[in-house]
């Protein structure tokens, strides 16, 4: 059998994205472990668009990870054979992703312009989960380089989408940023104190751990910065109390980092 130039794979297209809901749910060490075998499962196939589209999906656990190595590999791979082969809207997408590893990275101002030239092309913009998706890093992005009056239209746009379409995936991750798009201002610590209070308890409804403990640190950092280190201790000890395994990602990391000043 030839290889199925235009049909996906079903098993290896599910293991992607179960491996991406263990790492939402704090079990990092198996979302990567699944990553790396769900994308050498897919590498024997003989179904193109299954690899492009599979190695795409684990790029994303890999970028949230801090594994930043085996996201550009990932990346890499993925836009060849999708440019080798004319998937015209995986390689938009490949190229969006290479500018969410970019803006996570540190290389802020390349990320924008390449997710902006990729949400700008119609095919990748109707993807829904995921536009919202690299929406999100282009809010971080455009926060990074202090365009707030950019940044915040998108924010309040993707949570209004969000919420209406009951699509609440990102809703935690995005009114997270909305709080730190309000810390940018003066008269903005209010409004920031109840963005991350809503962004926890809808990280925790949905059983999100990841995003919890980003929010987490966050609002952590905030408190603290007003004097009241024993809650912000207490908020981020139970966070991390609570991961599955001890697989140190970038996010447990900025925990940690933040707790030892606390002591």
């Amino acid at each position: 059998m030839g290889p199925v130039y235009l049909a996906y794979d079903m098993h290896v297209r599910s293991a992607i994205h179960l491996a991406r809901t263990l790492w939402l749910q704090g079990h990092p060490s198996e979302g990567i472990a699944l990553t790396r075998r769900t994308i050498s499962d897919a590498k024997r196939l003989e179904a193109p668009e299954s690899l492009v589209a599979v190695s795409l999906l684990g790029a994303s656990v890999f970028t949230w990870a801090g594994e930043y190595e085996a996201a550009g590999d990932a990346i890499t791979f993925s836009l060849a054979l999708a440019e080798c082969h004319s998937m015209g809207r995986l390689v938009t997408v490949g190229r969006a992703r290479k500018g969410e590893l970019d803006v996570t990275r540190g290389f802020a101002r390349d990320g924008v312009l390449a997710l902006r030239a990729a949400l700008a092309e119609s095919h990748t913009g109707g993807e829904g989960l995921f536009a919202t998706e690299f929406n999100v890093t282009l809010i971080h992005g455009l926060t990074t380089l202090g365009c707030f009056e950019e940044a915040l239209p998108v924010a309040d746009e993707n949570i209004r989408l969000a919420k209406a379409e009951a699509a609440l995936t990102y809703l935690p991750e995005l009114l997270r940023l909305k709080g730190k798009l309000a810390l940018a201002s003066r008269h903005g610590i209010g409004e920031a104190k109840k963005l991350f209070q809503e962004s926890l308890e809808r990280s925790r409804q949905m059983g999100a751990l990841a995003w919890e403990l980003r929010t987490s640190v966050d609002l952590a950092a905030l408190i603290a910065s007003e004097g009241d280190f024993g809650y912000a201790r207490r908020l981020l000890e139970d966070v991390c109390a609570r991961f599955a395994d001890s697989f140190r990602t970038r996010d447990i990391n900025a925990a940690v980092r933040l707790l030892d000043t606390f002591r």
